[in-house]
């Protein structure tokens, strides 16, 4: 029987669970939104079939479903509960928080009608700006070499846009950076304070709290790395601009198939924020001076 309930706040909403999780800001203490507990997997034929997968998943209008080897399954069902079952009695509670706090939680705001980006995003001038892009793009070491220009973090990994009429606004996340640990000594993080990230890509969580921003801001820019891109910072059609948002959202950044309420959404995006696209660092030298170049394109525009 759980005996501990955790509670904490992130976009916007209250988090209860019965599984800690990694330096999240502790509940305000309003009623909770999402409940995060242990029971059983789902039923039917899906655990058997996946069981030898390394991973797996699945997505309905109202139901998630995840499985993770040596972990376990997460099922997220209307934006509300999250039920986790370890995959044996000595499966990584690491892992499960890893997963909790990016993809499953991706999937249940979501289901909340709300748009979320693969995009880390910091303060500026009390708006919101983006850095969006496919996994090795550079966006948290982009948002952490801006928190280090005294630069407020505003959520990384996961941005979460919700719409107050028709102006789109970021609510705040995680006051954590995940980071390599060769960046993050670049940039000044003091690695004996980091936590190791249960995952193989050897990432480290930098803790961003004394410059955290707890707001919902209105989206001003969006910037989205790569490592094809021209030099100079181009912006995007309408058109093209949809297309990326897209591409970037979930569910269609997991290889599923998205909604009429996610190409709206997108669509309401690119009619009100300028999206240009960035050529990212291939070296960590390269950063400060493309840290420079964007602080200079905010600034006209």
């Amino acid at each position: 029987m759980e005996s501990t309930l955790y509670r904490y706040s992130a976009f916007g909403l209250e988090i209860e669970s019965v599984i800690a999780l990694c330096g999240l800001t502790e509940s305000s203490g309003r009623a909770s939104d999402i409940f995060i507990h242990r029971g059983p997997g789902p039923h039917g034929d899906w655990p058997a079939r996946v069981q030898e997968e390394d991973n797996a998943l699945e997505i309905e209008p109202t139901e998630a479903r995840f499985w993770f080897k040596n972990v376990g399954t997460f099922i997220v069902r209307d934006g509300k509960t999250i039920t986790v079952t370890p995959a044996h009695d000595d499966a990584d509670c690491s892992m499960q928080r890893l997963y909790i706090e990016g993809m499953v939680m991706a999937a249940a705001l979501h289901q909340r009608g709300l748009c979320v980006l693969h995009a880390s995003v910091i303060e500026t001038q009390g708006s919101a700006v983006a850095f969006m892009g496919q996994v090795g793009a550079g966006k948290s070491s982009i948002a952490a070499a801006f928190y280090k220009r005294n630069y407020r973090i505003l959520s990384d990994d996961n941005a979460v846009v919700r719409f107050e009429g028709a102006c789109p606004y970021v609510s705040s996340g995680y006051p954590y950076v995940k980071l390599f640990p060769a960046i993050a000594q670049a940039l000044g993080f003091d690695l004996g304070t980091m936590t190791t990230l249960p995952q193989k890509r050897a990432k480290m969580a930098g803790d961003v709290a004394s410059a955290f921003s707890d707001s919902s801001l209105p989206l001003r820019n969006i910037y989205i790395l790569g490592h094809d891109y021209p030099p100079r910072i181009t912006q995007l059609s309408r058109l093209s601009t949809t297309i990326e948002l897209i591409r970037n959202a979930v569910p269609t950044r997991w290889c599923r198939a998205g909604d009429a309420q996610q190409l709206r959404q997108c669509a309401a995006i690119a009619d009100q924020v300028p999206v240009f696209t960035v050529k990212t660092f291939r070296d960590i030298s390269e950063i400060s001076e493309l840290v420079l170049e964007l602080e200079r394109h905010q600034r006209a525009t």
